[in-house]
């Protein structure tokens, strides 16, 4: 393609963008006023959700996140269910973690506390001595002579259980990532480059997703590497959007910061183009495929928002 061919294409490129956003924000100008209201809300439930260290279904609290399974299990399938994940069963040691724990638990639940190796001596999961204890009235009772482990209640009490005929739900616990350099509220801090990403939490329609992205001050995904890839998918379990497209020259992809797309990690069969309109990108987290689907109104998917770290 010659420099006169590749000036057009990126003014064509540009001009597409801006007209997308003209038209798309030209549409929500009427409820502009509710996505920022509900931004902080919307932020609220995104930093609950994912702890903006957090994976995805996890809860922050203090410098840990908490994973609750909620499947009854003998406690040596719990460890390794917690292990599994990188966590160890929840070690509970101060009243205020206790109360946070207990107000997130729907069941009697196993945690990261034991007498196995010496009766009466209670060890947390990294074999220190417990400093913090919340056992029910006439607990703990070790009857009939061999409850070692523990479980705690809807109200936040404990009990001895037997740590081999019990099935119980579980809590698993682990530190928050350290993750590069701070994002705002609501922005997950990426571990590949020092990028901030935003989760949204309806589908909407491509155009729908650049505005969402654009009023966050931020553009949809642009998503170069495996690596990449990888470090967000625990966060997600929908197909979302994607900023790739080659709505100017079918197979020609672009990002809309108007950077070629050098990565291709597509789905078997894909792009295939079908319909001759199938210009947009989705991503399946599950797989890390790469899709090709229509740009049209009519097509939903949820959104992941990108921009670097220590902006605003």
């Amino acid at each position: 393609m010659s420099s006169r061919s590749r000036s057009r294409s990126s003014i064509a490129w540009t001009l597409w963008v801006c007209l997308v956003w003209t038209s798309v924000l030209g549409e929500v100008h009427d409820t502009n006023d509710d996505l920022n209201s509900g931004l902080s809300d919307r932020e609220g439930h995104i930093e609950k959700r994912a702890g903006r260290a957090c994976p995805r279904k996890w809860r922050l609290y203090g410098d840990n996140c908490y994973f609750f399974i909620k499947k009854n299990l003998p406690i040596t399938t719990a460890r390794q269910r917690c292990a599994s994940k990188g966590a160890k069963l929840a070690s509970i040691q101060s009243k205020e973690e206790n109360n946070f724990i207990a107000s997130k638990a729907k069941a009697r639940t196993w945690v990261g506390l034991s007498d196995a190796e010496n009766e009466g001596l209670f060890l947390l999961e990294d074999g220190s001595a417990a400093s913090f204890l919340n056992w029910r009235l006439g607990q703990p009772s070790n009857s009939p002579y061999d409850e070692d482990c523990v479980v705690l209640s809807k109200v936040g009490k404990w009990n001895d259980l037997s740590c081999t005929t019990e099935k119980r739900r579980a809590l698993c616990k682990m530190n928050k990532p350290l993750l590069g350099l701070p994002c705002p509220n609501g922005w997950v801090t990426g571990t590949v480059g020092d990028y901030c990403y935003l989760f949204g939490e309806e589908k909407m329609t491509q155009p729908e997703a650049i505005a969402f992205c654009a009023v966050n001050l931020g553009l949809l995904a642009k998503l170069d590497s495996q690596e990449e890839i990888n470090s967000i998918k625990q966060y997600l379990t929908h197909v979302f959007w994607i900023g790739a497209n080659d709505a100017l020259e079918e197979g020609t992809y672009m990002w809309l910061d108007l950077s070629p797309v050098t990565f291709f990690p597509w789905a078997s069969g894909a792009p295939s183009d079908q319909g001759g309109d199938e210009d947009c990108v989705e991503m399946d987290p599950q797989t890390g495929d790469w899709n090709d689907v229509g740009c049209n109104r009519e097509e939903k998917r949820f959104v992941v928002c990108k921009k670097p770290a220590n902006t605003k």
